[in-house]
């Protein structure tokens, strides 16, 4: 996971044919063993690497958007710590996200 960081982190272009297997993998990933804090943290490193990607931002929202939402609407059928780093996540996310009349 960590080479796949360093390798989305240094070329967008590289990221982009990827990122169809990375992204949901890496959700997967992370929402496993989200009480492992290096892993869930690297997890979230690449999501936000991705995230950071123009070409890769779409995708990612569309896969993540409801995985994250369905945690966050049944909070109490959650492993602990699942709904606080699904906030997290949500977060990395939005980031990215154009800001007033801009445009993706």
């Amino acid at each position: 996971l960590e080479a796949m960081l360093v390798v989305v982190r240094a070329d967008d272009d590289a990221a982009v044919p990827w990122s169809t297997v990375l992204a949901p993998t890496t959700l997967r990933l992370w929402a496993g063993k989200v009480s492992d804090p290096l892993l869930s943290a690297t997890a979230r490193d690449v999501l936000e690497a991705l995230a950071n990607n123009p070409k890769c931002l779409p995708g990612l929202l569309m896969l993540a958007v409801p995985t994250l939402a369905s945690i966050i609407q049944n909070p109490q059928a959650q492993p602990p710590m699942l709904v606080e780093s699904s906030l997290d996540v949500m977060c990395v996310l939005l980031r990215p996200a154009p800001s007033g009349g801009e445009s993706a």
